[in-house]
């Protein structure tokens, strides 16, 4: 691994932020110091690559701020330096769905191994769940329910909206057709 040029420069910004940064603007603001600078590369890799170098850096500086008392929370909207006594943390992420995300960036091998098809693949998948969690969305509306519906609730309400628009029954066929729809988008949605 390369010795990390990013770490002073992006610490300066950290510091002189004192409300947060997203990782967007410490994005512009490290192009504008032309900090990263990628020639002849597919659109998507640059930008995972500019995204990989700026938490990679960040992850490695979570743990300079940590040993100086100060706890640096990174998340693409909000990048912000806290005293540790304020974050409740007496420790840095280890078992919890942070710690894999920090451990990613941390091992060098995954920016050196990632190429574009790969790009295309993780923006596929975001994608696909982005587009997934849209129709989970409409599902519990069709199904006039809230997004923390549990699957019990969801298959009560089901047999009873079921039940008043049945066309057999005299319902709407059309409207049962989309609360059938809604209901088996949410089972395949993973619902518990």
């Amino acid at each position: 691994m390369p010795v990390n040029t990013l770490l002073p420069i992006i610490r300066e910004i950290i510091e002189t932020q004192p409300s947060g940064i997203s990782e967007y603007d410490l994005m512009v603001k490290l192009q504008k110091n032309e900090a990263m600078i990628f020639n002849d590369i597919d659109p998507g890799l640059v930008l995972f690559r500019k995204h990989f170098l700026i938490m990679h850096t960040l992850y490695q500086m979570q743990t300079v701020f940590f040993n100086e008392g100060w706890y640096l929370s990174i998340s693409p909207l909000a990048i912000c330096l806290e005293p540790l006594q304020e974050s409740g943390l007496t420790d840095l992420p280890a078992e919890r769905a942070e710690s894999k995300i920090r451990d990613y960036y941390l091992d060098w091998n995954n920016f050196e191994v990632t190429e574009g098809a790969d790009v295309d693949k993780l923006l596929a998948g975001f994608w696909e769940h982005f587009l997934a969690v849209d129709k989970r969305m409409e599902a519990l509306q069709t199904l006039e329910l809230p997004a923390d519906a549990v699957l019990s609730t969801v298959k009560h309400t089901y047999r009873r909206l079921a039940r008043e628009y049945h066309p057999d029954k005299g319902g709407d066929a059309a409207r049962f057709r989309e609360i059938r729809e809604a209901y088996e988008t949410l089972l395949r949605s993973g619902l518990k």
